[in-house]
C-alpha cells in the first residue's frame, strides 16, 4: 500500500498526463470518425446529383431538384403579384381612355373653361403661366376645331395636363413655362390578359428652387395617374436668382382596351 502511495506521489504528473492525452486521442478519434461520416455523406450526396446530371446530359431539359421547383414557385408567385397590382392600377378609370366623349364643339369650350380655370388660380397662388403654358399644349385647337376621332385622345390628354398643372400648383413651383405633348405610341403587353395601353409623352419646363421640384416629384408619383420620368435636365436659371431651370420628359400610361381570350364567349 506504501508502495502504490510512493508511486502515486512521484508519477501524480505523468498519470495525468497519461489520461490526458488517453483522452484527447479519444475525442480526436471521435471528431475524425464524425468528420469522415460527413464526409461521405457530402460525397455520396455529390454522387447522387452527378448520376442524376449524367442521366440527362446532352439533353434539352433536366430534371428540376427540389429547391428549384420551390425556388420558381416563390418567383412564379411574386411575379403574378406583381403583375395583378400592374392590371389593377392600369384599369382604373383615371388610366383609361374615355369611353364617352363629347362633340368636337362642346369639347373646344372644354379646353377654354380649364384652360380660364387654371389661369386663374395661377394668379391667385402665384404660380406665372408664361403665354406657351397657358394653352395646356393645345395650341392648335384654339384656332380649329378636332374631329370626332380624336376627341378621346385630346379628352385623356387634357385631363393629364389639369392634373400637372394642379401638382405643380401643390408643389409651390414658381414657373411654368411650357407644357407640350408629342406623339403617342401605342403597345400590347402579354400575359394572362392581354392589355392594349398608350403611351403618352409630355415635356415641361418649369422654373423653381430645388426643394419644390424635389416635392414635384415626389407628387407625381403619388399622383392617381401613371407619370414615368424619362429624363430631366436641370440647369441654374440665368435670369431668377436662386432657381434652377429643369425640362422634364415624362411619360404617361393609359389603359385602352382589354382583349378577350380566345376561350371566352
Amino acid at each position: 500500500m506504501k508502495f502504490y502511495k510512493v508511486f502515486l506521489k512521484k508519477n501524480l504528473i505523468s498519470l495525468i498526463i497519461i489520461v490526458i492525452l488517453f483522452l484527447g486521442i479519444i475525442i480526436s478519434g471521435i471528431f475524425f470518425i464524425s468528420k469522415l461520416r460527413k464526409k461521405v455523406i457530402t460525397e455520396n450526396k455529390i454522387n447522387s446529383e452527378l448520376t442524376l446530371l449524367n442521366l440527362f446530359k446532352g439533353k434539352k431539359e433536366y430534371a428540376p431538384t427540389t429547391v428549384w421547383i420551390r425556388y420558381s414557385k416563390e418567383k412564379r408567385k411574386q411575379l403574378g403579384d406583381m403583375y395583378k397590382q400592374m392590371m389593377k392600377e392600369l384599369n382604373t378609370p383615371f388610366a383609361r381612355i374615355p369611353e364617352g366623349v363629347k362633340g368636337p364643339l362642346k369639347f373646344k369650350e372644354e379646353i377654354f373653361n380649364v384652360q380660364d380655370k387654371l389661369r386663374q388660380k395661377a394668379d391667385s397662388t402665384g404660380l406665372i403661366l408664361e403665354r406657351e403654358a397657358q394653352s395646356l399644349g393645345f395650341q392648335e385647337y384654339e384656332k380649329e376645331i378636332p374631329t370626332k376621332e380624336e376627341i378621346p385622345k385630346l379628352t385623356k390628354k387634357l385631363h393629364i395636363a389639369e392634373e400637372l398643372v394642379e401638382l405643380i400648383f401643390a408643389s409651390k413651383i414658381d414657373f411654368l413655362e411650357n407644357i407640350e405633348f408629342l406623339e403617342c405610341r401605342d403597345n400590347i403587353l402579354d400575359g394572362e390578359d392581354a392589355l392594349s395601353y398608350r403611351v403618352i409623352p409630355v415635356k415641361l419646363e418649369i422654373i423653381s428652387s430645388l426643394r419644390n421640384l424635389a416635392r414635384f416629384l415626389y407628387f407625381l408619383s403619388e399622383s392617381k395617374f401613371i407619370f414615368v420620368v424619362n429624363d430631366i435636365n436641370i440647369n441654374s436659371s440665368t435670369d431668377k436668382k436662386d432657381k434652377i431651370r429643369a425640362d422634364l420628359d415624362i411619360s404617361t400610361i393609359v389603359f385602352l382596351e382589354k382583349k378577350k381570350n380566345n376561350n371566352e364567349k
